[in-house]
């Protein structure tokens, strides 16, 4: 009824799995199915999140497009000049080994299973800390998890940062823990601040950690991800040359200009097609 030309949409990622409910979902799914028919193309974040698109039958193979989300270098290395030494404020040695994360404290996101992990990564090596930052209705479960581990002194919570990049440079190994994840745009930020990556095999993960740059472990696996956290601790040379090929990568396509050049090009592709 608007008499738009093109219809594209942008769904970054789903709800298709672990937010609602069995019928809300399945709602969800066959709303989407039928504007899938007025819809001329649909961008996913990554090749891996288009097909899990069309494993629910949602459009065609044809209508689908990966064009990742793109990351503002320049910003990001403003961020890191905010220097406020996170590891001398929590008490971290130098030494220490320090893996973290940063997102929403949500059920999703999955730091239980990262708090699990450290329990069993911390009992066997004392020079491994712990670190997530961010905001959400489970930091006071979160905090009570760490304090039944007795991880007090390991494993540390900051509420949200502007200048979350101030953090992450901060870590030896990034991870992600996530249940559902359309891209997890800040795994392509840790790379591009040169950090190798632990992800869960779900929604675009897999796209994104290739395995040149990181590991990818089963989800809702806390044995999964304390064997990769302790696998790469005792291989620095390995977790050097992920954190150096995941910034090579980060720079070659998880830039704001190439995301810019391929929507245009979507874009002027269908605008040209709809005008025959």
């Amino acid at each position: 009824c608007a008499k738009v030309k093109v219809i594209i949409y942008t769904p970054h990622g789903h709800v298709f799995y672990g937010y609602f409910s069995r019928l809300l979902t399945g709602t969800i799914v066959v709303i989407e199915k039928i504007l899938s028919h007025i819809t001329d193309a649909i961008v996913g974040l990554t090749p891996d999140e288009c097909k899990e698109w069309l494993r629910f039958d949602v459009g065609k193979p044809d209508q689908y497009k990966a064009i990742p989300s793109g990351i503002d270098f320049t910003a990001l290395e403003k961020d890191l000049s905010v220097n406020k030494e996170w590891r001398k404020v929590l008490g971290i040695p130098q030494d220490g080994i320090l893996i973290g994360s940063v997102g929403r404290f949500i059920e999703i996101k999955g730091y239980g299973y990262l708090i699990s992990a450290a329990g069993k990564v911390a009992a066997k090596n004392d020079k491994a800390y712990f670190l997530i930052a961010g905001d959400g209705p489970l930091v006071n479960e979160y905090r009570r998890m760490i304090n039944l581990k007795k991880l007090e002194k390991r494993f540390f919570i900051l509420p949200w940062q502007e200048n979350a990049a101030s953090i992450i440079k901060e870590f030896d190994i990034f991870v992600l823990p996530s249940l559902n994840e359309g891209m997890g745009r800040v795994l392509a930020e840790a790379m591009y601040l040169g950090k190798p990556v632990i992800g869960t095999r779900v929604g675009g993960v897999p796209s994104v950690i290739t395995g040149d740059v990181g590991m990818l472990v089963e989800p809702s696996s806390s044995d999964a991800i304390s064997t990769a956290i302790g696998s790469l601790i005792k291989d620095p040379g390995r977790m050097k040359k992920y954190g150096e090929n995941g910034r090579a990568k980060a720079i070659k396509d998880y830039s704001v200009q190439k995301m810019v050049e391929e929507l245009d090009f979507l874009y002027k592709k269908l605008l040209e097609t709809k005008r025959g």
